[in-house]
């Protein structure tokens, strides 16, 4: 709320950003959740979007466990997503059509799904019994365009910084296929939007998962093979992890990956995502 009343070169950076590709929907990660949406409302505003959309993330909200097994309570590990306040990191939309909440997934517990794989011999059952899947958010939308359809969106747990029990890669694999079932559940078209963490060629993680939601006719694979982040040479390098992914109905006019060079008074970016884009148009004519 400081830096939205004031200059400050990473929010000004990203709303060029936001002004030079001129998108109608926006889902934007790593953003903060107040309760009354009063940072999501001024950012939107400065954005010149009417429509914005945002609900409580799992993101810093405490299990009461030691998830992490080191001993300790109430850590960044021991909440439902990565965090060390409840909200840090959550998903906002903005929109210049209205938006409506169709389902929010982001309460099911992991373990109660019946298709679940869990981690073996990791959690004890007192976790088992209270940790959500999704890491951050599990959201289907409708926006409400002159051609109306739904926008699915997560924010998967990164598929590192675990160990040999792989308890962050099953995760992720089964946020993903969480996704898709919302997916089936949409009436008509929809959209996939978002930073799923995954790449179906390179990198950690169940990379067969998302190959085959590439793959199964579920939705158009706007942008194959190609990178979306840049985590460097010393990490994990240039990898394909954010996704814009139109279902059959759409009609793809273009889509790109939009990289930008650093500000002039910076040697790096200020994220290491670059945004992805879609121009879509229903095969209706809408």
């Amino acid at each position: 709320m400081r830096d939205l009343g004031r200059d400050a070169e990473d929010i000004d950076w990203v709303l060029a950003r936001m002004a030079d590709l001129e998108a109608d929907v926006w889902v934007l990660q790593d953003f903060d959740y107040d309760f009354d949406s009063l940072a999501l409302s001024a950012f939107a505003a400065r954005a010149g979007f009417e429509h914005f959309l945002a609900a409580a993330p799992n993101t810093g909200v405490q299990t009461g466990v030691d998830l992490d097994g080191d001993g300790q309570l109430r850590g960044p590990r021991d909440a439902h997503g990565y965090g060390w306040f409840s909200g840090q990191g959550g998903l906002a939309i903005l929109s210049r059509y209205p938006l409506t909440m169709l389902e929010d997934a982001s309460d099911l517990i992991w373990a109660d799904l019946p298709w679940a794989t869990l981690p073996e011999d990791f959690y004890t059952p007192e976790a088992l019994a209270v940790l959500r899947l999704p890491h951050t958010a599990h959201w289907r939308i409708q926006v409400e365009a002159p051609e109306p359809f739904e926008l699915l969106t997560a924010y998967p747990t990164t598929p590192v910084f675990d160990g040999p029990e792989d308890r962050n890669g099953l995760r992720n694999a089964d946020e993903l296929k969480l996704l898709m079932q919302m997916a089936g559940r949409a009436e008509g078209p929809f959209v996939i939007a978002g930073d799923l963490n995954l790449d179906p060629e390179r990198g950690e993680g169940r990379r067969d998962e998302m190959a085959g939601l590439l793959s199964s006719g579920l939705v158009q694979d706007t942008l194959p093979g190609r990178h979306t982040a840049d985590f460097g040479e010393d990490s994990a390098g240039k990898l394909r992890v954010s996704y814009v992914l139109p279902s059959p109905h759409w009609r793809v006019i273009d889509a790109g990956i939009a990289e930008a060079e650093a500000p002039s008074s910076r040697d790096v970016l200020f994220t290491r995502h670059h945004p992805v884009w879609v121009d879509l148009v229903l095969d209706s004519g809408g």
